[in-house]
């Protein structure tokens, strides 16, 4: 998502400094790396913000649906959904033929649900 910056030149050199200012603002926003992320906030055909459950060890390769290679993800905790503990999720390798345009693969630390945010 781009948020659109217009400038409109007013002759007043106060307003039209906060204007730039507010432009490189905007600009500094939409490139953020965590543009057009993805949270993955569900398992298949659960109801979404149900969170995704992971145990201890065990790897898991998920689907991102970025249409670009992942360059990184994080784990997040909704407000409504209870984890025995936090899930400290780490980047695992991929099986083959997988690769970062379409999945990641993330092993746990620990058991629990979260929602894991892919940019």
């Amino acid at each position: 998502m781009r948020t659109p910056a217009r400038r409109i030149h007013t002759g007043n050199r106060i307003s039209d400094d906060a204007q730039s200012n507010g432009r490189d603002a905007i600009g500094r926003l939409n490139r953020l790396i965590f543009d057009g992320g993805f949270l993955l906030d569900a398992e298949a055909g659960a109801p979404d913000g149900s969170g995704l459950a992971f145990a201890s060890g065990v790897t898991r390769t998920l689907a991102h649906g970025l249409g670009r290679k992942a360059l990184g993800f994080f784990e997040v905790y909704g407000a409504d959904v209870p984890s025995a503990a936090q899930v400290g999720l780490r980047s695992a390798a991929l099986p083959s033929p997988l690769t970062s345009n379409t999945h990641i693969a993330v092993t746990p630390t620990g058991t629990g649900t979260c929602f894991v945010f892919v940019f």
